[in-house]
């Protein structure tokens, strides 16, 4: 006959925490709102987006505009004048066609991005104030100037390699 050891006394609260039934246990629906959009505010946007994806309380904490102040896509694979047309439609629901509160958009190494991706950006997000389009090699003159013409509070502007 196989016997359970006998209960141990807990006296540490953490301990005590650990311990407690499954049901019981702190769970993280339990966290408010504003907690939770705090922890998302950590996430870059791929991920942001993945949580979105979750439930229907994630999704609409996801979409919080304070967490889309900036827009970070990296990476050879993504279609990102895709990506770009599809953020900036769902963060200008609000605000037909304008993307208020989008202020730095850093796009790094991705190849896909295109004229039509700039020209996005340059149409829907008047208030851009940073834009990094490193190592993206298929965007053309005319393409920066439509950003630089349509953004007017534009304070900086990265297109190197």
């Amino acid at each position: 006959m196989v016997h359970s050891p006998p209960p141990t006394r807990l006296t540490h609260p953490l301990i005590r925490l650990a311990s407690r039934p499954q049901k019981e246990q702190a769970s993280i629906e339990r966290l408010p709102d504003q907690s939770m959009v705090q922890i998302f505010s950590f996430l870059p946007t791929n991920q942001l987006c993945r949580c979105a994806r979750v439930c229907r309380r994630w999704y609409n904490l996801a979409w919080d505009p304070r967490l889309w102040r900036t827009i970070r896509l990296t990476g050879e694979t993504i279609n990102v004048d895709r990506a770009l047309k599809v953020l900036t439609r769902r963060l200008c629901q609000d605000t037909p066609n304008v993307c208020l509160m989008l202020e730095t958009v850093t796009v790094s190494g991705c190849r896909r991005l295109t004229d039509r991706g700039l020209y996005t950006i340059a149409q829907c997000c008047p208030e851009l104030r940073r834009l990094e389009v490193s190592g993206c090699y298929n965007i053309s003159n005319e393409a920066v100037f439509d950003v630089v013409s349509l953004c007017p509070n534009l304070e900086h502007l990265d297109v190197s390699d």
